[in-house]
């Protein structure tokens, strides 16, 4: 009997474990995608991007994992940028606006202090090509463009960006207040989650909530589809959406009450694949998709559920630790038998 025991005892002591959890199976497929010294990918097989180079640093941050050889990334930044101060996206483009404030957001995970920001002289080409999109300026009288969805986070990303370049944009503040409260009507209503999610992010940038907190919190939820994820039209929910929207979400309401938190959660960590990242919706694994994931789980302050054991999915597949429990009743039976 002792013989069987012991062999009961060596299945789950030596026979070894997949050993993963969630969090060490993201982190595995974030190095993954560095397919060169010099930064990310969005996955594994595409070649290196400033966008995914900055998904991949801040999704390391958020997890709290170190990133190594980060001057091979800053000197590949530095080969994005043109004499006009510019980034582009890649090696083969030209700077644009997009780029270039990516590029800025990707050097706070770099070792750049604020006041080498300046040196690198990037404030020029980032006023002069943002500022025509927002705003025009005739003899200090200043006009705002119409407010839509796209021109609302660009305003977000003026003040944000300007302020990380140590630039005080020159701008009637009142003005601007004014015209994005106005885009909640007096019922609390918004011509789409579009509008409400841009206008609360740059409210709460200027240091201002909506005039109604509660219809516009309401209204954002109103774009829930079957209580676990959200949705542009009510009809199929999707990762970018639900994004978008608990990030807008956290700067006005205490995401902890929100009651459908739970599925929002559940509604993430399904979209994880086995000893991997998270895919979208339709879509596969990549960096966009996970960056997402992962800060959505940051927002609702879940993180800690990453530390729980990746599971493994695939079919006909059993791990170590799963074989060792299934034979435990094979070794009990002969146990019987040979007491008997």
């Amino acid at each position: 009997m002792r013989r069987f025991l012991v062999i009961g005892t060596l299945l789950l002591l030596i026979v070894p474990a997949s050993g993963l959890t969630r969090q060490e199976s993201v982190l595995e497929f974030v190095d993954s995608t560095r397919v060169s010294d010099s930064g990310f990918a969005n996955t594994p097989v595409d070649e290196i991007s400033l966008q995914a180079t900055f998904h991949a640093l801040e999704v390391k941050a958020l997890l709290f994992d170190e990133v190594n050889n980060t001057l091979d990334i800053l000197y590949y930044l530095q080969s994005l940028q043109n004499e006009s101060g510019g980034f582009a996206p890649d090696e083969r483009s030209e700077p644009d606006l997009e780029a270039t404030i990516t590029a800025i957001k990707t050097l706070a995970y770099l070792p750049v202090n604020q006041t080498q920001y300046i040196s690198w002289g990037i404030y020029p080409f980032f006023n002069a090509t943002i500022v025509p999109l927002l705003f025009t300026s005739t003899n200090g009288t200043f006009e705002i463009k119409e407010l839509n969805s796209d021109r609302l986070r660009l305003w977000s990303e003026y003040f944000i960006i300007s302020s990380r370049l140590s630039f005080v944009p020159a701008f009637p503040l009142l003005t601007l207040l004014d015209e994005v409260k106005a885009l909640q009507d007096q019922n609390g209503i918004y011509d789409s989650i579009d509008l409400a999610i841009g206008s609360i992010n740059l409210l709460h940038m200027l240091g201002d909530v909506p005039n109604d907190v509660d219809l516009a919190s309401k209204f954002v939820l109103r774009f829930l589809v079957d209580n676990e994820a959200f949705s542009t039209d009510n009809d199929i929910a999707d990762l970018e959406t639900t994004y978008q929207a608990v990030i807008a979400l956290s700067k006005i309401i205490n995401l902890y009450a929100i009651e459908e938190r739970d599925d929002i959660i559940r509604y993430v960590f399904d979209l994880q694949e086995a000893r991997s990242g998270f895919r979208s919706d339709t879509g596969g694994v990549s960096l966009l998709s996970t960056h997402r994931a992962i800060s959505i789980l940051y927002l609702l302050g879940e993180l800690d559920e990453l530390l729980a054991p990746d599971v493994l999915q695939e079919v006909g597949f059993v791990n170590f630790p799963m074989l060792a429990l299934l034979l435990l009743p094979v070794v009990g039976m002969m146990r019987r038998r040979y007491h008997d």
